[in-house]
């Protein structure tokens, strides 16, 4: 990342995506953002297994085009064909606990193997050093079958083709900065999250229960009866013999809940730490931590013991271990995410639970999600977090949930609430439900105060309250939901001394969240359903304005039957969109993830509430803990684990009033997993998906296998259930995706027929099932728009249980090569100066707009600011002589005076004004002859050198950054060095006085990297540099 004062130039892979926290007046500013980002100088290297042989896997003139084409390649085999990597052929072999770096593989008679590959390491890293690279190595990784490398540290102008073209590296990737977990909260509640306010150690203890099988028969807990969990409990399947990894923050083991222990024995039995609490240098064996919420939450979801909360963990017999990937405070690296993987399978770990991520959108982006690859073929399940940036609108997946084999979770809304009852003293009114995650802890009786009675009124609480306000210490404060934030509201109430508060719903607000108050004065404070809210309003002035009085329970449970009546078993609405930028479908199925209570450390309440797909993950790993344990004897592979849950899901509707139009694929993927469901198929259904593609490549001809499992042969019967159709902008000129993909209903349904029509399938045996499809017809203005049509393939087998079995598909009617990469508008970067658009270069205090030359302090330099639009496989950022005729497909003057000119006038004025002699620099890459049968090559455009590229880069955040505006863009800084050819490692620096630009292209999706119509192109205004 760069700093604001950063002069480095960013070079190739190292190149930093930098969110924007400029303020409105013109200055321009790096600031480092939230994003997953390319962290500068660091690489993890995987080497050959052999450091005598030569795997120079050079790059060509393009800046690792070869990679480009191979993935051009890849990506249009996935498009035309759906084709998946093969499996790796290797089978694990006996694994034993050991050090982070030890190998999987590793048993006693394999000494020898692990030396020898702690040498081929050793001597790759010696031959990059001998190239003239100095690489320092960081973490080594010592797991033959999975990864075999290291994380090294090389100066910042490195290059992964300079990397690439070591004798014994195989591949190479930039080590990205992987931000903290974070929640869903609303806008309101300002990161709050709600928590027990007054849990001790003591008392906590005080609600376990004993740890008998039977104490988790009968199971009311919501989320568990939306998914089937209930039913596996009922049965006596709670996980046991499963042993559940969670890459994490850590865990608080010392919550009863948790069971209060680590080590063998204890629920929580393995793990490690690659953190200490302020650093990332101190490691060891306790994952321990008491600072961070996220990993305890995620650890009782999968694991907690019955409590008189009333609530369990979704296979309480499970032994867990917890791999501790982020400090007190701020991001980690991947290459300890990489790290933290290869050790839970060295650990014997069955499912791999990662609650974690950050958006890159690509298959192959990452280490990480190859690692999830291997490990899926090698046995272990994976269970990544889809994302919690709905609002980012589509084609913005994140890693490592974009895999071919791993599964992502989206979330649901649980169908009721955590909520606890309060009880009239006075009036004769029965229990009502308050949202809390912990009953209100005190024996005092409160009088109900509202802060008004005038529901209609938008802004209740957001100003002190007036003088003639009683004290408030023993009322019960209420206040209506809206205007400012929940904060806000609590702090007024608290000037008036007000203890206890609860805010109820608006009419027009979403689902309460769960409050928390630190900071605030109060000493606690609910949510109400705003059904309850008026009730109450109403005793309330039935006692005009004097009570009723209530009080609080001790030792209340959890309230069942508290419905969330807005979105209850809804997709969550920050759950992400799918699907990935090579058109793969993302999320796999869904669980719930919004409003879960599960267990805080004891230093933090005990148990709190929060939401996300971070909550929806571990729910998944849980239930895959219960069906491996209870199916044990199928040896049910990572793919039959996917392909179960994704096939015997629940479809989930637009809303819960009707059950069509269903919910597009893209947010759902299969459904909400159904546990109980799962375990009892005796049919396997797959794939778990369909993948049509665009237009331009559509798969049209599918195939579906079933295999009956059954003692009898079955008759399967199949229909086509469409779902809603989103498309991806919000009109036909816009240039970025819409962040509320509009839904279209006209005509969209794609048409399927199948053959044969029906099939009879022997038990034991498999066939297939032969579809076409033709896609939806959609009108010209819809079609501008790039929708994306889906739905389901739901089959029907003609078994005692009658079970049905799904498989989701969609496709996206256009031609994604078409759609437009370089953000070209104002929209973001008037941010920086009034009417000025991407991309613009600027020396820091206001953007070069005029098509004249302006000179730049080669000391200082200038940036390149410019925004990604949509996802790309390639940016390059070139050096050229200010007269190259190039057109690029961008207008050169999009800034001039601050509006829009014409393409041909801008070539015009532009190419004809500067004289220089490009053959006087030997440093020219001259390709003129480089056009065959009149198509230009990307080859053929003649550069001074190279400033900056990047590969696999996702699109720029809108909203959702966490950090200043919200959105990001991508800056380069140029202090006149350059690389003189894109592969050569030789640096050369520009010489003063002469007129250049910088060429700035982005490759279009699915389109062929050698040709030059392939990238969209900008040229930045002339400059020069002065000494």
């Amino acid at each position: 990342m760069l700093s604001s004062d950063s002069k480095t130039v960013s070079m190739a892979l190292a190149t930093a995506i930098v969110c924007s926290l400029a303020s409105v007046t013109s200055a321009f500013k790096l600031i480092e953002g939230s994003g997953a980002q390319i962290i500068p100088g660091r690489f993890i290297v995987a080497v050959s297994s052999s450091s005598s042989s030569s795997l120079g896997k050079r790059a060509d003139e393009v800046g690792s085009l070869l990679a480009f084409t191979l993935s051009w390649r890849s990506e249009r085999r996935s498009l035309e064909m759906g084709a998946a990597p093969d499996p790796d052929p290797d089978r694990e072999g006996a694994r034993a606990e050991c050090s982070p770096s030890c190998s999987v593989d590793l048993e006693a008679d394999r000494a020898p193997l692990a030396l020898h590959v702690v040498q081929v390491i050793a001597s790759v890293i010696s031959k990059i050093n001998d190239v003239g690279i100095d690489a320092k190595t960081k973490k080594t990784y010592q797991s033959p079958g999975l990864l075999t490398g290291a994380s090294i540290v090389v100066p910042d102008n490195t290059t992964a083709a300079d990397l690439l073209a070591v004798p014994g590296v195989t591949k190479v990737w930039p080590v990205r900065s992987i931000p903290r977990p974070i929640t869903y909260t609303t806008s309101e509640a300002k990161g709050k999250t709600s928590r027990g306010t007054s849990a001790t150690d003591n008392s906590a203890r005080g609600k376990v229960l004993s740890r008998r099988t039977n104490e988790y028969k009968d199971d009311t807990w919501s989320p568990h009866q939306m998914t089937g969990v209930d039913v596996m409990h009922e049965k006596g399947f709670l996980g046991s013999g499963i042993r559940v990894a969670i890459l994490d923050t850590g865990v608080d083991y010392k919550n009863p809940i948790l069971g209060g222990c680590f080590g063998k024995g204890c629920k929580v039995a393995f793990g490690y730490s690659f953190v200490g609490d302020y650093d990332e240098t101190t490691t060891g064996p306790n994952p321990y931590t008491n600072c961070s919420d996220h990993g305890t939450h995620v650890t009782g979801i999968i694991g907690a013991n019955a409590n008189s909360y009333g609530f369990t963990g979704v296979a309480p017999q499970a032994t867990i271990g917890m791999y501790r990937v982020f400090s007190c405070s701020g991001n980690t690296g991947e290459d300890t995410i990489v790290e933290a993987l290869l050790k839970a399978a060295s650990d014997r770990a069955d499912v791999i639970n990662m609650s974690l991520g950050g958006p890159v959108g690509w298959l192959d982006g990452s280490p990480t999600q190859a690692l999830v690859e291997r490990l899926n073929a090698k046995g272990i399940v994976t269970m990544s977090a889809a994302g919690n940036e709905q609002a980012e609108g589509m084609f913005f997946a994140e890693f490592p949930a974009a895999s071919r084999t791993g599964v992502a979770v989206a979330s649901v809304d649980v169908v009721n609430l955590p909520a606890y009852n309060m009880v009239f003293k006075t009036g004769g009114y029965p229990k009502m439900p308050y949202l809390s995650a912990n009953a209100f802890s005190t024996s005092s009786t409160f009088e109900v105060y509202f802060t008004s009675t005038d529901t209609t009124i938008l802004d209740d609480a957001c100003s002190p309250l007036p003088s003639s306000t009683p004290n408030l210490r023993n009322r019960l404060v209420i206040m209506q939901r809206g205007t400012c934030n929940f904060a806000t509201k609590m702090g007024f109430a608290a000037d008036k001394g007000a203890r206890f508060a609860m805010i109820y719903n608006s009419a027009t607000g979403a689902t309460m969240p769960y409050f928390g108050a630190d900071n605030t004065g109060l000493t606690a404070v609910a949510g109400m359903r705003r059904e309850e809210g008026l009730l109450l309003l109403k005793y309330y002035l039935a006692q005009e304005k004097k009570g009723p009085n209530v009080v609080f329970p001790s030792n209340s449970r959890l309230v069942p039957g508290t419905a969330d009546t807005q979105t209850g078993g809804q997709v969550s609405d920050f759950s992400n969109f799918g699907p990935t930028n090579d058109m793969y479908g993302q999320p796999s199925f869904a669980a719930p993830g919004g409003n879960i209570l599960s267990t805080f450390p004891i230093a933090l309440g005990t148990v709190g509430v929060l939401s996300g797909t971070s909550m929806a993950t571990p729910f998944a790993a849980g239930s895959a803990a219960l069906l491996l344990s209870a199916r044990k004897s199928d040896k049910l592979t990572p793919e039959q684990i996917r392909f179960l849950f994704a096939s015997t899901a629940n479809v989930i509707p637009v809303s819960r009033k009707q059950s069509q139009p269903l919910t597009t694929t893209l947010l759902q993927g299969g459904g909400l997993i159904q546990v109980d469901q799962a375990y009892a198929a005796k049919s396997f259904v797959s794939p778990f998906e369909l993948m049509l593609n665009d237009t331009a490549h559509f798969n049209n001809t599918q195939t579906i296998s079933i295999t009956n499992k059954n003692s009898k042969a079955v008759t399967y019967r199949y229909v086509n259930t469409p779902a809603q159709v989103r498309a991806t902008y919000d009109t036909a000129r816009s240039n970025l995706p819409s962040l509320s993909p509009p839904a279209i209903t006209e005509g969209v349904a794609a048409g399927v027929s199948f053959r044969p029509g029906r099939i009879t399938i022997a038990a034991g045996q498999t066939s297939t099932i032969r579809i076409t499809f033709q896609a939806p017809k959609f009108v010209q203005r819809h079609l501008s728009l790039y929708p994306i049509y889906s739905g389901f393939i739901t089959i029907t087998a003609d078994d005692p249980a009658k079970q049905k079995f799904q498989v989701p598909y969609f496709g996206m009617a256009g031609n994604m090569s078409d759609m437009q990469i370089l953000d070209k508008t104002s929209t973001y970067a008037d941010n920086y100066q009034s009417g000025l658009k991407y991309p613009f270069i600027t020396d820091g205090n206001e953007a070069q707009t005029a098509n004249k030359v302006k000179d730049y302090p080669m000391a200082n330099g200038l940036t390149l600011y410019f925004r990604l639009a949509q996802a790309t496989r390639a940016y390059n950022v070139d050096l050229v002589f200010a007269n190259m005729t190039f057109k690029p497909t961008v207008s050169p003057s999009n800034n001039a005076n601050l509006k829009r000119r014409s393409l041909s006038s801008d070539y015009e004025q532009e190419f004809e004004s500067l004289e220089v002699d490009a053959s006087e620099d030997s440093h020219i890459l001259a390709r003129s002859s480089l056009v065959t049968r009149g198509v230009q090559t990307y080859a053929a455009t003649s550069i001074v050198g190279r400033v900056s590229s990047s590969q696999n880069q996702p699109r720029d955040w809108a909203v959702e950054s966490g950090v200043g505006l919200g959105f990001s863009d991508q800056q380069v800084s140029f202090t006149g060095q350059y690389q003189t050819t894109p592969t050569s490692g030789v640096f050369a620096e520009a010489d003063t006085a002469t007129p250049y630009r910088l060429l700035l292209r982005t490759l279009k999706t699915t389109a062929d990297p050698k040709v030059e119509a392939s990238w969209e192109s900008w040229l930045s205004p002339p400059f020069t540099f002065s000494s």
